[in-house]
């Protein structure tokens, strides 16, 4: 497989071979695309909040600066193509988002495996990574089909897997393995993973201090177009870290909304979550990782989060009986009889196709298969003080502690 990294060694200056402008990206966009229209104006603010943010925070190889070129441009195209489907195709606008199931939880706490088991079921559907990388070129372009954008996809994402070879073992990605929804919501700008690829600490505070509705409403339009692209009979079933702190937009959005929380001891997703960072950000850097830095960032930020999440339960802002807790323990030693539990409290028939399908799905994807994702606790940390601070969410929703000790190396699937 071609070492992209070798780009770093040829003595070029990433900031002057790559211009990450929005007024250069947007160009080269328009361009690459044939079309003008970006649709509404909202989302130039945070995507200037992240340029601003690279270009600040940021220290880039050149390699960094060509693959946040690629990711930012890609994803201004395909706000063109989407922007353009819709013109061509006003029926669209009439697609309606019947009882989606949203699946939440924090970064690395099972939501990916948790997603793809849902999409066994015959009655569901997930956004496949291919149709979030290129979700209207269908749509826009007559000499396009879906085999070409899955090989085009697939190109895409063996990229990543080349720049770490542990990149596979921590987050496993292909064109037809179900996407997460910040590859949707991105295309707002609005986007956590962004922040983690490029260490962009002031676009991170940004997002964090933001209303996140004009991310969710784009996020909307996006799936309108991909169930009128697609079949129309099947239940969405979408997941993100990032609906944690936008229950308020689920419910005013999807006012028929179903959420699945899966809970997992936070400091073990904190240990996780900067194991990952520190993977998409080497293959941009050469700069050290501050492991230390962004574990406390994380575990000083989520207490609020997990609080408020837990008075929108309680406020009812979704129905108890559309709202689903589950323990990432109990799912991890047991997947369908967890799935099973899930089904009966949404009073919902777990057919057996369906719960056949998802037993053969595990049998094919054995955990630690694409390598064991080692990771530990950064050190520095004070665990009792951290714990005692999570004390309210985890005897809340009786979540287990995972370990005490600064440092672990077990094997984890995230």
């Amino acid at each position: 497989m071609t070492d992209f990294k070798t780009i770093n060694n040829l003595g070029l200056n990433g900031n002057e071979l790559v211009t990450l402008t929005p007024e250069a990206l947007k160009t080269d966009a328009m361009h690459n695309t044939g079309f003008d229209d970006f649709g509404e104006s909202d989302f130039n603010e945070p995507l200037n909040q992240l340029l601003h943010s690279i270009h600040k925070d940021s220290e880039l190889t050149t390699l960094g600066n060509i693959l946040a070129k690629w990711d930012i441009q890609k994803l201004l195209e395909g706000r063109l193509c989407i922007e353009e489907a819709y013109k061509r195709h006003s029926e669209i606008e009439s697609e309606e988002i019947a009882s989606p199931i949203f699946i939440m939880g924090l970064p690395r706490s099972g939501t990916s495996i948790l997603l793809e088991m849902l999409a066994q079921d015959s009655a569901h559907r997930a956004p496949l990574m291919w149709e979030a990388k290129y979700p209207a070129q269908l749509a826009v372009y007559s000499d396009m089909n879906k085999a070409k954008l899955i090989r085009k996809a697939d190109k895409e994402l063996k990229i990543w897997q080349s720049l770490d070879e542990k990149f596979a073992a921590i987050h496993e990605r292909s064109a037809k393995t179900p996407a997460e929804c910040i590859e949707l919501i991105a295309y707002q700008f609005f986007c956590y993973w962004m922040s983690q690829c490029h260490n962009a600490v002031s676009y991170k505070t940004w997002l964090a201090q933001n209303d996140w509705l004009p991310a969710y409403r784009y996020y909307k339009r996006i799936l309108k177009l991909l169930q009128w692209q697609g079949d129309k009979s099947k239940r969405w079933v979408l997941k993100s870290p990032s609906h944690m702190g936008q229950l308020d937009k689920l419910a005013a959005l999807f006012p028929d909304a179903t959420i699945i929380h899966i809970h997992r001891d936070p400091l073990k997703c904190a240990a996780s979550a900067s194991s990952l960072s520190e993977s998409v950000y080497g293959m941009r850097s050469d700069s050290p990782w501050d492991s230390r830095a962004f574990t406390q960032h994380y575990l000083d930020a989520l207490p609020g989060l997990l609080d408020y999440v837990i008075h929108q339960k309680e406020a009812e802002i979704i129905p108890q009986e559309r709202y689903v807790d589950i323990r990432y323990a109990d799912f991890m030693s047991n997947p369908i009889e967890a799935i099973a539990s899930i089904y009966d409290q949404l009073k919902t028939p777990f057919a057996k196709d369906a719960r056949s399908a998802m037993t053969q799905y595990l049998d094919k994807k054995p955990q630690n298969r694409d390598g064991v994702h080692r990771y530990g606790l950064a050190g520095g940390i004070d665990i009792p003080k951290v714990r005692e601070r999570y004390k309210k969410y985890q005897d809340y929703y009786q979540v287990p502690s995972e370990f005490q000790h600064p440092r672990g190396d077990r094997p984890a699937r995230c």
